[in-house]
Order: structure tokens, then C-alpha cells, then sequence
């Protein structure tokens, strides 16, 4: 192990030689680091690099720790501490400590990657399957190529699963509340809860998973069951307010889940919406596509747009004879359903309605 100092571009120079983080990565640590004054001219101490292992002591902490590990390594961070980079082996790393802002970038490699830490952590996991927790912070969480599984934690998140098929758990989903969290990827699932049950996804490629309990999946299409858990049951960091999480599917054949308040965005390809519980008004946006939405809750005043193909939106729970009124406004191409018990949910784009007890197709507005 040894410490250097080192300038912006021999810090470019070394990572691009090494091969094992993604140019876009390289790009994005050191803007991070520059952003934070590392660089700024004189301040060798900020420029403290450590290579090959964790940090063992000494008058001047790095703010670099590069680790070529292959197993598991706990890093404690310290004010100092600005990034850690794992190389391309197949490493687990928890991140402990207090509340500064670490950015860690992972190789090739399939790494674990755990924050357990307060600070407003980025961290991007590059190629190979990853799997990543957020912690107590408002966290960035990028998978990268693979096939990977991104966990929020208790804070403000943004998850984006990358390339691949991945597995996406918004924080205020997986731990009952707790924090806003953006989830965006492409060909992605994003989903969690706690207990037993059983999830039935829509048209495509659709991936389940349950937080927490012995659950079941079934796709319809292609799907796999299972998932993984992770996430306490309880606010932590952030806005305590169930849900106001947006999740964004991209290209691929998606699905998102999340609970009253959120906002869901499916994009191309043919997407399962499920929407479940918890306070607020929810928008759900297809895209392109034959998109399903299943709405559980029964309350709030929610809107779907479908976009285009042949959308439909199923009411668990709910016979046709449980709405009241349905409204409809041809200047928007909008039908308003009104239910007995005051919700409301406001359609756009979608051809069918599927009750317990009936399927009502909707004629076109315009």
C-alpha cells in the first residue's frame, strides 16, 4: 500500500491504463472530484492516493482509496475520503462512517457494493451483475451493464439500473416509507414489500420480487420469480412521507411498482404498472407500447395516460358496479372514473377497463 499525489490528469491517465473502469465512469468520478476542490492547485493533501487496500493509518488520509480486492472489505470514511474504486474482480464492499459524500466506482467485475453511511453517496457499478444498497443519504445509484439489483435506502434516491435486466427497489417501497426515490433503468423491474403473495406481470419480459417474505412470481410472458429483500421498517432519512417516488422503466418490457403518490413512467416496450397503498394522488405514463395498469388502491385521485398501443387498466378489488359516475371530457380524450368510496381515477389512452365482473372496452374520444 502506498500513498501518492497526484494531478487530474495522472488520475486519468492511471485509470484509463488500468482498463477496468468505463470511460463514462472515469469521466464522472473525476468531474465529482473536481467539483469538490481536490484539485485545486497546491492542496497535496487532497490529492492523498491510496492503492491496493483499505486505508491503515496515517498523517494524511487519502481522498482516493483504490482497492484491488476480491473479497469482502469494509471501508470506513472519513472527511477526507472523496472516492473509492474497485477494480474488476468480483468484490463485496460495505461503506461505513459519518455523513461526507463518497463516490465509489466498481470495474468489470459482479460487486456488492453497501452503503451504510449518512453521506449523499454516488455509486456507479459498471459492468458485470451488481448489487447495490443504498444508505441513510440521498444516494445515486447507477448499475451499468448486467444484469443488476438496486436497493434505496432511507434517503432522497435516484436508481437507474442501466443496460440489462435489472431489479429496482425504490427505499419508500421496500421499507414501508421513508424517502423519495427516483428508480430509472432500461428493461428493468422495480418492486419490493414485506409478507407473503403472489405477483402476475403483464405482457413481455417482467421480473417479481418481494422485500421481504416467501413470494411467488409469475410474468405472463416470460417473467421469473423471486427478487431479493433488504431495507428496514422504518423513515430514516429524507421526506417520511409513503411513496412520491418516480420511476422511470425506459426501453424494455418493464415493471414498475410502486404506492399512492408515486409517479411511474414506463417508456417503449410493453409495461406492468402495479400501484398499491399508501397517501397521495399517483400519474402513471405508458408510453409506447401494450402496457398494463393495475391499480390495488383504493384511494387518491390518480391518472393514467397509456400512450400508445392497446392499453388496458384492471381495478383489483373493484366491480363495475362499485363506480358511481364516469365523467368524460372528448376536449382531452379523457374518461374520469368516480368510485363510491371517493377515489378517482382519470383514463387517457386506454382501451379497456378490467373489473372482477366485466371488461368495459372504451370508444376512442378523437
Amino acid at each position: 500500500m502506498a500513498v501518492s499525489y497526484l494531478t487530474k490528469t495522472e488520475l486519468g491517465d492511471f485509470l484509463h491504463n488500468n482498463g477496468n473502469i468505463e470511460a463514462g465512469v472515469r469521466s464522472a468520478l473525476i468531474d465529482s472530484l473536481e467539483q469538490s476542490g481536490v484539485f485545486n492547485e497546491g492542496d497535496n493533501s487532497a490529492r492523498g492516493w491510496l492503492e491496493s487496500g483499505p486505508f491503515a493509518g496515517g498523517a494524511v488520509p487519502p481522498v482516493i482509496q483504490i482497492l484491488d480486492v476480491s473479497n469482502s472489505t469494509t471501508v470506513q470514511t472519513n472527511p477526507n475520503l472523496k472516492a473509492i474504486v474497485l477494480d474488476d474482480h468480483s468484490a463485496s464492499l460495505d461503506v461505513t462512517g459519518g455523513d461526507n459524500d463518497v463516490f465509489v466506482a466498481a470495474g468489470r467485475g459482479n460487486d456488492t457494493i453497501n452503503l451504510r453511511d449518512s453521506g449523499d453517496d454516488t455509486v456507479y457499478g459498471g459492468g458485470g451483475n451488481d448489487v447495490i444498497r443504498g444508505g441513510h443519504g440521498d444516494s445515486s445509484l447507477f448499475g451499468g451493464a448486467g444484469n443488476d439489483s438496486i436497493y434505496g435506502g432511507t434517503g432522497n434516491d435516484t436508481l437507474d439500473g442501466g443496460a440489462g435486466n435489472d431489479l429496482l427497489v425504490s427505499g419508500a417501497f421496500a421499507s414501508g416509507g421513508g424517502g423519495n426515490a427516483r428508480v430509472a433503468s432500461a428493461d428493468d423491474s422495480a418492486f419490493g414489500d414485506s409478507g407473503r403473495g403472489r405477483d402476475h406481470g403483464g405482457r413481455g419480459d417482467d421480473h417479481h420480487g418481494r422485500g421481504r417474505g416467501d413470494d411467488h412470481g409469475d410474468g405472463r410472458g416470460g417473467g421469473h420469480g423471486g427478487g431479493h429483500g433488504h431495507g428496514g421498517g422504518h423513515g430514516g432519512g429524507g421526506d417520511d412521507v409513503e411513496g412520491h417516488s418516480t420511476l422511470i422503466g425506459g426501453a424494455g418490457n418493464d415493471t414498475l411498482v410502486g404506492v399512492q403518490g408515486d409517479v411511474m413512467q414506463g417508456g417503449a416496450g410493453n409495461d406492468y404498472f402495479r400501484l398499491s397503498g399508501g397517501n397521495g394522488n399517483s400519474t402513471l405514463e405508458g408510453g409506447g407500447g401494450n402496457d398494463t395498469f393495475r391499480i390495488e388502491s383504493h384511494s387518491g385521485n390518480d391518472t393514467i395516460f397509456g400512450g400508445n398501443g392497446n392499453d388496458s387498466a384492471e381495478f383489483a378489488g373493484r366491480s363495475f358496479f362499485d363506480v358511481a359516475k364516469i365523467d368524460v371530457d372528448a376536449s382531452t380524450s379523457t374518461y374520469t372514473l368516480h368510485f363510491n368510496d371517493e377515489q378517482t381515477v382519470a383514463v387517457n389512452g386506454v382501451e379497456e377497463l378490467h373489473f372482477s365482473d366485466q371488461i368495459v372496452t372504451l370508444p376512442k374520444l378523437s
